[in-house]
């Protein structure tokens, strides 16, 4: 798929990118192509793309995002432990708005079922990123898109997007009694690719819409270091977290990079309010 796009780009006039330059996807007029056209971390309104003779239209960056660059001691961490926590990644405006746009969601897809993916209380919807402009400014977030290139370089692609939503608990917020369902993502990659450990290839940024400050809110939980590991071994008794286990404890507006190998997992939702995560 992402062949054809690039193919497409060139057919609609796209120029040279430079080291400088990232893309928002924008949907071409009279078209089922999705195309993109150039910005970074810049304060533009995503619409239908903008062209001028036929060529995409490219925009200034702000200078403004590279205050977020990614700092040496956080790659140190990165590469270190899997992940960073960026916490007012988010204004409270902006919680507020994107779970406005969540209630929307939910609304729809409860009646179209489409992407809807639904487990014990928990409601996982793939492919939204272009469904709202409030959630296609995430893409290119400029607190956030620094440090994505810091760590993966400027050349990147999204391919993965979803908001999972766990229904409001009524137990005493605690540690997870049972092992939880520790994994890596990208699936088919950890079969097919050999090497010990594994390349990095991707990583992913959760957005924090509900708050996790407390161990029970249905925290993800992640195993520190386990990025470099191909294997994840279990306690023997199944009724604890392997070594080093912790959850992830950050407010709402908090943004969570992880590396795709990191080791990691749902937990269970204890409080009366619902979790929500983009």
């Amino acid at each position: 798929m992402q062949s054809r796009v690039w193919e497409r780009l060139g057919e609609c006039g796209g120029l040279p990118l430079s080291d400088d330059e990232s893309f928002r996807s924008a949907q071409i007029p009279g078209s089922s192509w999705t195309c993109w056209k150039r910005t970074k971390c810049a304060s533009i309104p995503p619409s239908t793309l903008d062209r001028a003779n036929g060529d995409l239209v490219a925009f200034p960056m702000d200078p403004s995002c590279l205050e977020f660059s990614l700092t040496d001691d956080e790659s140190e961490a990165f590469d270190r432990d899997g992940y960073l926590i960026i916490e007012e990644a988010l204004s409270p405006d902006q919680v507020d708005l994107l779970n406005g746009v969540l209630d929307r969601f939910v609304e729809r897809d409860m009646i179209t079922h489409a992407g809807v993916r639904r487990s014990k209380g928990r409601l996982n919807v793939i492919d939204i990123a272009g469904r709202d402009p409030a959630i296609l400014d995430l893409v290119d977030h400029p607190r956030i898109l620094p440090k994505v290139w810091g760590i993966l370089g400027w050349n990147i692609h999204l391919y993965h997007s979803h908001y999972i939503i766990g229904a409001p608990g009524e137990a005493t917020p605690g540690a997870p009694s049972k092992m939880l369902r520790f994994h890596q993502d990208s699936g088919r990659i950890n079969i097919d690719i050999e090497t010990d450990p594994r390349p990095r290839i991707s990583l992913k940024v959760g957005y924090l819409l509900s708050d996790a400050s407390q161990p029970g809110c249905g925290n993800m939980w992640v195993v520190p270091g386990s990025h470099l590991r191909n294997t994840l071994d279990p306690p023997a008794s199944g009724q604890s977290q392997p070594e080093g286990a912790r959850p992830i404890q950050a407010p709402a507006g908090a943004a969570v990079i992880f590396d795709r190998r990191l080791w990691h997992a749902g937990s269970p939702n204890l409080v009366p309010v619902a979790r929500r995560a983009l």
